[in-house]
């Protein structure tokens, strides 16, 4: 199954270039990422760890939003940098 989600990434004004992850579609999903490369490959295994245990579970797996509806500005991490929405596709092994 291949899944595409909305991802808020903000980046915060450190010297690590920490990008802080905010999936909004998926409850608890948050990380972080160093530089928005790595931000990006652990949003794809947040989503991809979270959907993945979810389906294990017998759960049914959180419908997307268009990216066009997130609001970067309703982010978690809003205040701690500059977010922006990207989507990120993932493939789950079911």
């Amino acid at each position: 199954m291949v899944v595409t989600y909305p991802v808020i990434f903000t980046e915060t004004n450190d010297n690590k270039e920490t990008v802080l992850i905010d999936v909004p579609d998926i409850e608890g999903a948050l990380s972080e990422g160093f530089g928005m490369q790595d931000a990006r490959e652990m949003a794809r295994s947040l989503i991809s760890d979270m959907l993945y245990d979810m389906l294990e579970d017998g759960e049914e797996i959180p419908e997307a939003s268009d990216a066009e509806d997130i609001d970067a500005e309703e982010g978690r991490f809003f205040h701690a940098g500059i977010s922006s929405v990207e989507e990120i596709t993932v493939k789950i092994d079911e």
